[in-house]
């Protein structure tokens, strides 16, 4: 096809979008009005557009009022739906802090679309989806390549929706800021059905074995790798302010200072450091921010909660749902109690079916029966909530130590609501580990709390206006 057949499609296309759709009417009129607002809007130019669309593509990637106007807006409810558990990223999507991608890849029969960016200083939310005629189910091993600091989170991808569902990719960085650029490769497995095929092609009743075979997890067969790269909108990435606030806090068990706050469209940080001799280390805290208008913002609901330091074995940096889009300015921060773990602290577990014991559980949490399997051991306990949360709890690190000191790994572990089981208190919840080829009859486990510390007093900290 020769430049000037592509012009007059072009042409043709541009003539056929400006007669909006009466049902966008109103879309137009909104993202018009906060185009001018704004002065303009400028999203960025990514790799991956088809040629004979390349006019059409950047349209959409540099006119807020053409990107929110076009054909896109049902997946843009769809990803109002996909962030619906989020707060903050369902602030952003209603506020339209959203780049728009569109980049599509298809082989081995799957198609793999990159939809949209919700992007700021520390934190990049990939949302794709994947379609096949072939599979059901697929389940995604992301990764990342390109400017990535080595403390870089990422979460996501695995069996999170039926095929053709809006999934969600979140990378977090700790202590530096999002690059310009990132390559995201998707490895893809496929299944016809959720829990694959059984014997003779008939589908499968249950799900495989919970022991997870760590040597097994470098043989998976992909169907299809994908690779896409992701190029941010400046506009983005450099949203975020810091304050600095040097605030001590008395903990009872352990002392902390606040040193500072971050806000971003996507989270709100809290800053804490500990001395290094301290006798026990925060691990949770339990804290709001409520803004000039008495909104308040908790815990995040679906994703990092918090994240270590290099300098103790403390979480130095806790997450809460942000209150960038109020517009608020001065915030107040209350900090009601935390999770302490104590130095050093370990549960020795005897393993037994008839009667297993454990020494040195932490509070609210308790051992509810052992069971042995040809791979190795089950193991339930039963956690409480924290007071006002019907959150699970990971009680224990994903480690443990034999009888002759050797660390091993616990490669899986699932968790369920007890409340319905018969004795059991309404404020508890069940924690299973499965313990992979256990030599001996004892093991050693790192708990990830050991004291839960409610403030008689709360700590009240205002965070101004940046």
């Amino acid at each position: 096809m020769d430049e000037r057949t592509r012009m007059e499609e072009y042409r043709a296309l541009c003539a056929e979008l400006e007669q909006t759709p009466p049902a966008l009417e109103y879309t137009v009129e909104r993202a018009k009005a906060r185009a001018k607002s704004r002065h303009r809007r400028t999203f960025a130019r990514l790799a991956g557009a088809v040629s004979l669309c390349a006019a059409f593509v950047l349209l959409v990637n540099t006119s807020t009022t053409f990107a929110y106007a076009c054909g896109r807006v049902p997946l843009l409810k769809e990803l109002a739906q996909a962030v619906a558990l989020s707060p903050s990223l369902s602030a952003a999507v209603e506020n339209e802090y959203v780049q728009p991608v569109e980049l599509e890849q298809t082989a081995e029969g799957i198609t793999a679309r990159v939809e949209y960016l919700i992007v700021d200083q520390r934190q990049v939310n990939i949302f794709y989806t994947l379609e096949s005629e072939v599979y059901g189910w697929m389940d995604v091993t992301p990764q990342l390549s390109g400017e990535v600091p080595p403390h870089s989170l990422m979460g996501g991808g695995g069996f999170d929706g039926e095929t053709r569902d809006l999934r969600q990719i979140t990378v977090d960085f700790v202590d530096e800021d999002v690059p310009g650029s990132l390559t995201l490769t998707m490895q893809v497995q496929g299944q016809a059905d959720r829990w694959g095929a059984g014997e003779d092609g008939a589908p499968a009743t249950r799900p495989a074995s919970p022991f997870i075979d760590p040597e097994g997890e470098d043989k998976v067969e992909y169907a299809a790798e994908f690779v896409f790269e992701l190029r941010f909108d400046p506009m983005f990435t450099a949203q975020g302010r810091a304050v600095v606030l040097n605030t001590p806090v008395d903990l009872g068990l352990a002392q902390m200072t606040v040193v500072g706050a971050e806000v971003y469209p996507s989270h709100f940080r809290l800053e804490l450091t500990q001395p290094a001799d301290s006798p026990a280390w925060v691990k949770s805290l339990d804290f709001t921010i409520r803004d000039r208008w008495g909104r308040t913002y908790e815990a995040i609901s679906n994703g990092i909660s918090a994240t270590g330091s290099d300098e103790g074995d403390y979480m130095a940096s806790h997450r809460l749902e942000s209150p960038w889009f109020s517009g608020s300015g001065e915030l107040t921060v209350t900090i009601t109690g935390a999770t302490l773990q104590t130095d050093g602290a370990r549960v020795k577990l005897t393993l037994d079916t008839e009667n297993p014991t454990a020494e040195g559980l932490p509070e609210g949490c308790r051992l509810v029966a052992c069971r042995k399997y040809a791979e190795g051991w089950e193991v339930v306990f039963e956690g409480t909530y924290a007071p006002g949360s019907q959150t699970v709890e990971q009680l224990f690190y994903s480690h443990f130590w034999d009888e002759d000191g050797v660390e091993h790994s616990i490669n899986s572990w699932g968790s369920s609501n007890v409340s319905d089981r018969e004795g059991a208190p309404e404020d508890t919840y069940g924690v299973n580990l499965y313990l992979r080829d256990v030599p001996g009859t004892a093991v050693y486990l790192e708990p990830c709390h050991t004291h839960r510390v409610v403030l008689d007093v709360p700590a009240v900290i205002t965070v101004p206006a940046g």
